[in-house]
């Protein structure tokens, strides 16, 4: 993190309600999106790397966190995340992940681990409007039940 990037309104508690509130929130409701399941529980982190930004009027304290870390634990099984320094989510479990990034929108990325290992790896799959009908085909085997996707 840079020290002297300047103050925002979001690094003010008063103003945001910090990390959690500007990117996490987000990311939950993409969680629940993709999978259709519902979030059982929560767990994370704050952190305040920076303690002071410079101000209009000199140095300025940062009164809100400015990173987290969320994971959530979906009712399949399956547990959620976020993207390191991206917007976009990851949901893994025991039988495969899948990866959504706001910054490819029309796209996923599914890893299924139930077949051979030699065959096993990242594929993209298209979930453009022209695509829809087959990525609502699609079936998420992630977790402990399948969890098919629907949007």
């Amino acid at each position: 993190m840079d020290a002297e990037s300047p103050m925002t309104w979001r690094l003010r508690e008063t103003a945001g309600s910090g990390a959690p509130g500007d990117i996490a929130s987000h990311a939950l409701d993409q969680v629940r999106f993709l999978t259709g399941e519902d979030i059982i529980e929560v767990s994370g982190r704050l952190r305040t790397f920076v303690n002071e930004r410079p101000g209009p009027d000199g140095p300025e304290p940062v009164t809100a966190d400015d990173a987290a870390w969320t994971t959530a634990g979906l009712g399949s099984g399956a547990v959620a995340t976020g993207v390191e320094n991206g917007p976009g989510v990851e949901v893994l479990g025991g039988r495969g992940a899948l990866r959504f990034d706001l910054e490819h929108l029309n796209e996923l990325r599914f890893m299924e681990a139930t077949g051979p290992v030699t065959e096993q790896g990242s594929r993209r799959i298209r979930a453009s409007v022209e695509e829809s009908a087959a990525a609502r085909s699609v079936v998420v085997r992630v977790g402990s039940a399948d969890a098919a996707l629907t949007r």
